[in-house]
Formats: structure tokens, C-alpha cells, sequence
């Protein structure tokens, strides 16, 4: 069974002093199974430009260097992302949920058919602004009763060590505030049911997952 609060895909700054405060929601009609809510960063060139069929992990920086030059530009598929919000709009509608692209390609994405029903959930950076570094400090910027999950496959190599609002960025925090994912052979989003702890605060991750159909 969905959760009864409808969907929703507010910014941390957007929500209400009180819900910052102690924002909780039942989970499965079960008013006693409550947890924080959370709120999904979706990192949407990395979730357009994953590979169907494949793997949840990301190669490391140099491999995609070599492959982009081998088969020239990264296949690019908006549906993949429509298939993501899609997903959580299913089952999970208590989280909440942005999309982050880089704001040059705004322009060309506009218009795209796939990623029209999601325009209002859309955050274009700023040009220039460096879209990972926009995630990792959304994640790392606490909200009281708010915990913030990026969705994608990016290890985040490149940001050990960096501090983001007295956050340093380490293996263990990316582990902990990234969800792995996969994208089936028909480019169907499918979560990592295999994810670790995400959360810092002992809660399963697997609570993002919906329930296994009755036998």
C-alpha cells in the first residue's frame, strides 16, 4: 500500500519552519512506522546517460574519458529520467523531489517531451556552477527531520576531501547520501535493492523501496 501523503517535490528551503522541524510520514498505512522524510536530489545527467542493461556502479574518471573518445558523445535518454520520478511518484510519493541539470542546457532539454511533466521539479545551476558541487552541498546542508539522498551512480571521485559547509566529503558520506540505481533493458528505473545504510540515523534504506508483491 502507498503512503497516504501525496506527492510532493519542495526544495528544504521551501518547506515550512514547523515541517523543517519534525517532518515525519507513515509509511504503508501504518501510522506507527513513521521516519524522517526525504528529500531525492536527482542528479539528471548522470541518470540520462546511464546504460540500460547495466551496472549500478560508475567506472572510474578515466574510463568514460577513454570511452567518450572511443564512441564519441554519451548517449543521452530523458526518458530514463521521466522513468526515475515516475518511480518515486509511484511508490514512495512522501519524498520529495528535484531535479538538477546544468543550466547551459536548459535551452535544449526545455522542450524535450519526456522531461515536460517534470519542468516544475527542475533546478537549472546557474551558468557555470558546477552541478555535482550543487548536489553534494544540498546533501550536506542539514535540515532537521530532513534527510537529503542523491540519486546516481557518480562516486563523486573527484570531491574527497572537499568541505561543503563544514561537511568533508569522504567514501563513507557518498555511501551513506547516494542511492545506486540501475536501468533495466526496456530503460525502466530499478533503485539498488542491495543499498547500504543511507542514512547516518540507522534507518534501512530499504524503506524506499516498496513492498514485495503477496505470493
Amino acid at each position: 500500500t502507498a503512503p497516504t501523503e501525496p506527492f510532493r517535490s519542495d526544495s528544504a528551503q521551501d518547506l515550512p519552519g514547523e515541517e523543517q522541524r519534525a517532518s515525519t510520514v507513515a509509511l504503508d498505512g501504518d501510522p506507527g512506522a513513521v521516519v524522517p522524510t526525504f528529500r531525492m536530489l536527482f542528479d539528471g545527467t548522470n541518470i540520462m546517460r546511464a546504460r540500460a542493461g547495466g551496472g549500478g556502479g560508475r567506472p572510474s574518471a578515466a574510463a568514460p574519458a577513454a570511452s567518450a573518445c572511443a564512441s564519441g558523445a554519451p548517449k543521452e535518454s530523458t526518458k530514463q529520467v521521466l522513468s526515475a520520478f515516475n518511480w518515486f511518484k509511484t511508490y514512495r510519493p512522501a519524498c520529495r523531489v528535484r531535479v538538477y541539470f546544468y543550466g547551459a542546457r536548459e535551452e535544449q532539454l526545455r522542450d524535450d517531451r519526456h522531461l515536460a511533466p517534470l519542468l516544475g521539479h527542475i533546478d537549472w545551476t546557474p551558468s557555470r556552477a558546477d552541478v555535482d558541487a550543487v548536489l553534494l552541498r544540498g546533501a550536506a546542508q542539514p535540515t532537521e527531520g530532513v534527510t537529503t539522498i542523491i540519486v546516481t551512480n557518480d562516486n563523486f571521485d573527484n570531491y574527497l576531501g572537499e568541505d561543503f559547509d563544514g561537511t568533508t566529503i569522504d567514501a563513507a558520506w557518498v555511501r551513506q547520501h547516494t542511492l545506486k540505481y540501475m536501468i533495466s533493458s526496456e530503460g525502466s528505473f530499478l533503485p539498488d535493492i542491495v543499498a547500504k545504510s543511507k542514512l547516518g540515523q540507522g534507518l534501512d534504506p530499504q524503506a524506499l523501496l516498496p513492498e514485495p508483491p503477496p505470493p
